[in-house]
């Protein structure tokens, strides 16, 4: 009975293993998007999100601030993302997350 002629079975060790490249995933990227979709269905910008976390006007929030303004907001981010997003956006290191260095790293991460 040949049913299945055509049929190869390998096993054990090919030389395939280990050289496949993973598509590589940006967790930045992804909460980004996941921001500017939140704005997309409130119907704002980036820039009303980031000033109602922005108590004092200063454009440039702390940590803490951001962290609270994304929990207020209740957008869909995990800690895991929250965290990585805070150091990719403080790209001076000064613990403050300024406007410009969210536009910066969001054109760079998303290309708008």
């Amino acid at each position: 009975m040949d049913m299945n002629e055509g049929l190869e079975v390998v096993h054990g060790y090919t030389d395939s293993y280990g050289k496949r490249k993973l598509v590589s995933y940006d967790m930045t990227e992804e909460a980004i998007r996941i921001m500017q979709e939140y704005c997309a269905n409130n119907n704002m910008s980036m820039v009303d999100m980031f000033t109602k976390f922005d108590a004092d006007g200063s454009m440039s929030v702390t940590h803490d601030e951001f962290r609270q303004g994304l929990k207020d907001a209740k957008i869909p981010l995990s800690a895991n993302q929250i965290d990585q997003l805070i150091a990719d956006l403080d790209r001076d290191g000064d613990g403050e997350i300024d406007f410009s260095e969210l536009v910066i790293t969001t054109e760079e991460k998303t290309g708008e």
